[in-house]
C-alpha cells in the first residue's frame, strides 16, 4: 500500500531550510538572500504559492498526495519568483489536498500515469506509489487489476477452468423486489441470488461475466500476488491448492470494497474539486456514486482443477 505522504509545506519547515532549498533551485534568488528582508518576502510568497522545487523531489521518503493534477501553471504562478523553477506546486482546496503538476517536468517526478498525461486529475493506485490512474477511470482500472490477477491465480494453480463474475450485493430497498424467490448457491446465475462467503448470507445480483478461460491443467505453483496478497479467501484459496493436490473447485468472493483507496468522505471532496476546475464527472459517474457502487461490489471467483 501506499506509503504516508509527506506533508507538502510545513508550517514546521524551518525557514533556515526552506531559504536553502531556494537558493539550490532558484540561484538568482541566492544574491538577495542576505537580506532579513527578502528573506522574509520570499518565505511569504514559498507559503502564498506552495511550490514544488526540484531538491524536494530528491528527499528521502518524499510523496506525492493522493490527488495530482497534469496542468501548466497559471500566469500568477509564473510572474512569482519560483515560476521558473518549480516543477509544481501544492494546493488546498474544498478540503482537499492536491499536487499540481506542470506538463514539462512531469517527467522529473518518476510517475507512471494512466492512461495517458491528458486527463488532467488522477488519483493514486492502492499499491503502488508511483502509480497514478485517471479519475474517469480509477474504479473500473482498479476492478480490472483484480480480475487480472484472479487468471494469473487460476494459471499459477494449475485451473482446468475458471470464471470471475461481477456481483452487486443489493441494497434493503430493493431487496424484495430484485429477489424475486432465486434460492441461493449458485454463482454467476441471471437475477438475485444468495451466496454465503465472506458477507456470510447476503443477496446480490449478477451483473456481467469479466473473464472466463478452460485450461489443460498442471501442478501448482504460488502465484506472485500484488493486489489480492491480502485477501483472506484467496490466501485460503492458495494454501488449500497447494497443500491438498485432491482439491477439484473452490468458490470465493472478492470484496471491491478495498480495491480503491477511495473513501467515501474524500469522494465527495474530489468532486467538488473537480467541478471548480470543469472536470466534474457526471451522473453515476461521479467518484461519490463509483465509492457507493464499488462499496456493493464483489467478484465471485470459481475455480475448477
Amino acid at each position: 500500500m501506499a506509503q504516508k505522504i509527506k506533508a507538502p509545506i510545513a508550517v514546521k519547515e524551518a525557514a533556515a531550510d526552506v531559504i536553502a532549498k531556494v537558493k539550490t533551485a532558484v540561484p538568482e534568488l541566492a544574491a538577495g538572500l542576505a537580506d532579513a528582508v527578502d528573506r522574509q518576502r520570499i518565505m511569504s510568497a514559498y507559503k502564498a504559492f506552495r511550490p514544488i522545487l526540484r531538491p524536494d523531489l530528491d528527499e528521502p521518503g518524499f510523496r506525492l498526495p493522493k490527488l495530482i493534477r497534469i496542468v501548466e501553471p497559471t500566469p500568477k504562478f509564473l510572474a512569482g519568483p519560483f515560476g521558473k523553477a518549480a516543477v509544481g506546486n501544492y494546493e488546498i482546496n474544498k478540503g482537499i489536498r492536491f499536487a499540481n503538476i506542470f506538463p514539462n517536468r512531469l517527467e522529473e517526478f518518476g510517475l507512471r500515469l494512466y492512461p495517458d498525461a491528458n486527463s488532467g486529475f488522477y488519483y493514486i493506485d492502492p499499491c503502488d506509489d508511483h502509480y497514478y490512474i485517471a479519475m474517469d477511470e480509477y474504479f473500473s482500472h482498479c476492478k480490472q487489476n483484480r480480475v487480472n490477477e484472479l487468471v494469473t491465480i487460476a494459471q499459477a494453480l494449475g485451473a482446468t477452468h475458471f470464471k470471475v463474475t461481477y456481483m452487486e450485493r443489493i441494497d434493503k430497498k430493493t431487496k424484495g423486489a430484485a429477489n424475486g424467490g432465486a434460492k441461493g448457491g449458485v454463482l454467476g446465475g441471471k437475477g438475485a441470488l444468495r451466496v454465503k462467503s465472506a458477507y456470510a448470507l447476503a443477496a446480490f445480483t449478477s451483473v456481467s461475466i469479466e473473464k472466463e478461460a478452460h485450461f489443460s491443467g498442471h501442478e501448482p505453483a504460488v502465484p506472485q500476488l500484488t493486489y489480492l496478497k491480502n485477501d483472506p479467501e484467496i490466501n485460503a484459496l492458495i494454501s488449500m491448492r497447494m497443500d491438498n493436490n485432491d482439491l477439484r473447485s473452490m468458490n470465493a468472493l472478492v470484496k471491491l470494497n478495498s480495491a480503491s483507496s477511495i473513501k467515501t468522505s474524500t469522494a465527495g471532496k474530489i468532486d467538488a474539486v473537480m467541478k471548480v476546475y470543469g472536470s466534474a464527472l457526471s451522473g453515476e459517474a461521479t467518484v461519490t456514486r463509483q465509492t457507493e457502487t464499488e462499496s456493493r461490489g464483489v467478484l465471485a471467483y470459481e475455480i475448477y482443477f
